[in-house]
């Protein structure tokens, strides 16, 4: 029994296909695209002093500056690769939905963004949720949800969050509200939670960062809230 013959379509698609995975590699490969910036990271300075001093054990003198030096020097050659591959690209990427937005452990990052919602009452002011874990209510499972995590996880380390942010925040709200009549006024943030080994010292407190607040009231005048009875 003889295969049937592959069509006009069957090739292109398998084309496109293959044009997708090429660009999704080259976009997720590892290269390393330092800049300046980066290495005022202390995770950068430590590791440069690391690698130096593994370098130089090896029989090759080099000082952490220098070592910076040429891996901006590696850093921006390979940025320019792949900006210069990519950028004919972009429109059949974005058109198609297949960008790469992502960087699988670019880097080790010294804080982490922990997500608080509180919520206030008659009875006072109460967490209702905490990263890392909440109590596996409704409000945590759907917070720890993946495809949700993705629009609050980067958030924390950013001077500004994205508008999305907001609309992220009274949609919670909203949830908060029809679940717990008893509350009035919730506040969402991302605390920024600096992570230290032990020989670093104390732990440090968590800073308070892109704090949201919204009204019961508020909502139900948006719209987003039936207003209670």
């Amino acid at each position: 029994m003889t295969s049937p013959a592959l069509r006009p379509w069957d090739w292109i698609r398998a084309g496109l296909i293959t044009v997708v995975i090429i660009l999704q590699l080259l976009d997720a490969l590892p290269l390393p695209e330092l800049k300046r910036h980066h290495l005022n990271n202390p995770v950068a300075k430590r590791e440069l002093v690391r690698w130096s001093e593994v370098i130089t054990g090896l029989g090759h003198a080099i000082t952490p500056d220098e070592l910076a030096v040429v891996g901006l020097e590696l850093g921006g050659a390979a940025g320019s690769f792949r900006k210069l591959v990519l950028k004919p690209w972009h429109p059949f990427r974005r058109w198609t939905g297949t960008g790469q937005s992502w960087g699988l452990f670019a880097y080790p990052e010294p804080a982490s963004g922990r997500l608080v919602v509180d919520g206030r009452g008659a009875s006072g002011v109460r967490t209702l949720y905490r990263a890392p874990g909440g109590e596996g209510d409704h409000l945590a499972d759907i917070l720890e949800y993946r495809r949700i995590r993705g629009v609050y996880d980067d958030a924390s380390d950013r001077p500004r969050p994205r508008p999305i942010y907001r609309r992220f925040g009274e949609w919670v709200a909203v949830e908060v509200f029809e679940t717990h009549p008893d509350i009035d006024y919730v506040e969402i943030r991302l605390d920024l939670h600096p992570i230290i080994t032990p020989s670093e010292g104390e732990p440090q407190p968590d800073q308070r960062r892109h704090v949201r607040g919204f009204n019961r009231g508020e909502l139900e005048e948006m719209g987003l809230l039936e207003a209670s009875p």
